[in-house]
């Protein structure tokens, strides 16, 4: 995998699911001051059927471990990842949009 490729992911990571553990990888990839723009950049992307990649796979393992996913942990959001979802907000009080946005990414820390 590009060194690119794994900065890209871990930044996703960081800026969308907000799991801290990465931002090593991020650091140790790029100058500071190129990773602390990239990570903010990606903090205003949403996940949603059709997203695929490491963040997915992230919720995915978060949703299943509170018991709301029951598919396969593959980074690939799917109608019933969305279904998920969607459980997961009508039990946190957020709209059931079906889409992790950063009032889901919130909720889900």
């Amino acid at each position: 995998m590009k060194t690119s490729t794994k900065i890209a992911l871990a930044a996703a990571l960081v800026g969308t699911l907000g799991l801290g553990g990465l931002t090593q990888i991020v650091e140790a990839e790029q100058p500071q001051e190129a990773a602390t723009q990239h990570i903010s950049s990606t903090q205003t992307s949403v996940l949603k059927v059709g997203s695929t990649g490491e963040a997915v796979r992230q919720a995915q393992k978060i949703l299943q471990k509170e018991g709301f996913y029951k598919g396969p942990i593959n980074g690939t959001f799917s109608a019933e990842m969305k279904s998920a979802v969607i459980a997961f907000q009508k039990s946190e009080h957020i709209q059931p949009t079906g889409v992790i946005d950063a009032a889901t990414h919130a909720a889900m820390d």
